[in-house]
């Protein structure tokens, strides 16, 4: 496990350069790759009855024929980001957002997560393994890898958005995702490799 990377105590004026309301905005942050189901929620979500826009955050260092389709698609309620390399910047995205959508399939640990529950964003994320068990204490929506069920799902989180407000309102990102605690372990597991004692 790692913790999060979010730096929430400078101004930012990301919102108004991407002509964005606080709260009437999805976000998705990660690489532009097949693993990561971009393209999936894009196209669910342009079939969902949301009238906000989706935020795509990330991009991938290299010419790539998936990546490219993602940026193909067009429609006013898609903003394409690119890379947000300020902290601040990034920050001021996830804490205004609607809802954090994410699509990572493979892994464990997510970083994008992390910042997510981090921030107590409202989460709808692809059910995986590896998802429920991040998102254990927390109430979110998932969705299946398919374009329908994205597009159910979107409308029932709105439907549903209040109560998944409320019931997260008190929510606290889990001991196991903080730095103190991972530090530690850290200190503890090198202690152990060079039998030092303390």
């Amino acid at each position: 496990a790692y913790g999060p990377t979010m730096d929430n105590s400078k101004k930012s004026k990301v919102l108004s350069r991407f002509k964005l309301e606080k709260m009437n905005y999805y976000l998705i942050v990660g690489r532009l790759i097949p693993d990561n189901n971009s393209k999936l929620i894009i196209e669910g979500f342009i079939n969902s009855n949301s009238n906000r826009k989706l935020v795509v955050v990330g991009d991938v260092p290299y010419i790539d024929s998936y990546a490219s389709d993602v940026k193909k698609i067009k429609s006013n309620k898609i903003i394409f980001a690119g890379y947000v390399n300020d902290n601040a910047d990034l920050s001021n995205l996830y804490q205004n957002c609607y809802g954090y959508i994410h699509g990572h399939e493979f892994g464990g640990t997510n970083p994008t997560m992390i910042n997510a529950l981090y921030l107590n964003c409202e989460i709808l994320a692809l059910n995986t393994v590896f998802s429920k068990e991040m998102l254990e204490k927390k109430q979110v929506i998932f969705f299946e890898k398919n374009i329908k069920n994205v597009s159910k799902s979107i409308d029932l989180f709105e439907n549903k958005y209040n109560i998944l407000k409320k019931n997260n309102r008190n929510y606290s990102i889990p001991k196991k995702y903080k730095w103190s605690d991972i530090t530690n372990k850290y200190l503890d597991t090198f202690l152990k490799i060079t039998n030092y004692q303390k």
